[in-house]
């Protein structure tokens, strides 16, 4: 029997999450095939789509600490899936790029990703609703990226324990 949801179904972010556990599902299937998380994997994408990217533009752009980006950037390079090189620009900032098999990797992971979301998706939305539904996704992404307004930043956080 499927619990009921009451009105959680109501949020955007619950639905979000659903759909995101959904899809996660999809890449761990193709990324765990190629040794590749999904950290990894949208590293990949992104220095792919941005070559010379500092690794604190990927950390912001993806929501991380700055030491967690460090990590996974280590993983990706010992595995000679990146290189990185000082910038020109600012030495202590480093370009970083993705090798050739790197590309390689990515290449062949986004294929098999957009292959099984075509089909997974495919059966539930139109080719329309998917642009649909990718539009109004990047409108919430943007809208998230000024924060929260100062009114919803100082409402006290029920999950967070006051006690030390």
């Amino acid at each position: 029997m499927a619990l009921q949801e009451g009105r959680l179904g109501d949020l955007v972010g619950y639905r979000v999450a659903q759909a995101h556990a959904t899809t996660s599902a999809l890449l761990a299937r193709t990324g765990g095939s190629l040794d590749l998380r999904q950290a990894e994997f949208t590293l990949l994408c992104l220095i792919g789509a941005n070559p010379g990217v500092a690794s604190t533009e990927l950390a912001s752009h993806v929501g991380v600490t700055k030491p967690n980006i460090a990590m996974w950037m280590d993983r990706i390079e010992h595995r000679g899936l990146v290189s990185r090189m000082r910038s020109d620009r600012d030495k202590r900032s480093q370009c970083i790029e993705l090798t050739a098999l790197g590309r390689q990797l990515s290449d062949l992971c986004l294929r098999a990703m957009a292959e099984q979301e075509a089909h997974a998706v495919g059966t539930v939305l139109s080719p329309a609703e998917r642009l649909l539904l990718l539009e109004l996704l990047q409108k919430v992404r943007r809208a998230g990226l000024g924060g929260l307004p100062e009114a919803v930043d100082q409402r006290p956080n029920p999950w967070r324990s006051t006690s030390p």
